[in-house]
């Protein structure tokens, strides 16, 4: 049995949080040693490792996460999470479903989770955690902007991996 956590919430010391229209934007620090047991969240969500490092395992498979490895983790997808020896800071951004559903409503490609490290995944969420600070009157414009075009760049590798033709989503934008 895994937990059901619910939007915003991933079990840490919170260092600032907002909610900007449709998403979340939450940094954490999760202290040493700390086992998080499986569980899933309630919105899809990507998440930018800043500092420290941590173990993830889902389904099958796991993964070690260090500075710049950027996830994306679809809602509802079972995994626990082990912080190692010196922590870790996160910055968490989570999409509400009904915004998701709204801009890719025939899309197959964002069920499965994705990890990145260094790349253009990487600068977009670095810009987003960059609106997080800022947060004037244009942070919403830019959020979805971004948020745009990182599920462009998750699709395209989704959909390069398989060989399959993009979904009309992405043909549309």
């Amino acid at each position: 049995m895994s937990l059901n956590l619910p939007s915003g919430y991933h079990a840490s010391t919170i260092l600032r949080k907002h909610k900007v229209g449709s998403f979340i934007l939450t940094e954490k620090v999760y202290a040493p040693k700390f086992k998080l047991p499986q569980h899933t969240h309630a919105q899809a969500c990507f998440s930018l490792v800043m500092q420290g490092s941590f173990e993830e395992r889902y389904g099958t498979k796991s993964r070690i996460c260090e500075p710049s490895t950027v996830l994306f983790m679809p809602a509802d997808e079972v995994h626990s999470d082990y912080f190692l020896d010196n922590g870790s800071r996160c910055f968490h951004f989570e999409i509400a479903r009904t915004w998701l559903a709204d801009v890719s409503p025939d899309s197959a490609t964002l069920q499965h989770s994705i990890e990145f490290r260094n790349g253009i995944i990487s600068r977009l969420i670095m810009n987003l955690y960059r609106e997080f600070r800022l947060m004037d009157a244009f942070t919403s414009l830019a959020i979805e902007g971004l948020t745009l075009e990182m599920l462009a760049q998750v699709s395209r590798r989704e959909v390069a991996g398989r060989g399959t033709n993009p979904p009309g989503w992405l043909r549309r934008v």
